[in-house]
């Protein structure tokens, strides 16, 4: 089964532009959009766990890519 950090890395991944929360809501079926942008903040998190080289940064506020 996939995981929804999963989803999140490849829909983040694939996007040319940034990832509003309410998208990641909708696509992940999430009850909010705070509860996606915990689910970013988590994964963003992992990667700094893991010294990952890629990051997640906020951009314009309500953004998630």
């Amino acid at each position: 089964m996939t995981e929804p950090h999963d989803v999140l890395e490849a829909l983040l991944f694939a996007s040319d532009a940034p990832v509003e929360a309410a998208l990641i809501q909708e696509v992940l079926e999430l009850p909010s959009a705070d509860a996606a942008r915990a689910l970013v903040q988590d994964l963003r998190t992992r990667f700094e766990d893991q010294d990952r080289v890629l990051q997640i940064i906020e951009a314009g506020g309500d953004s998630a890519s």
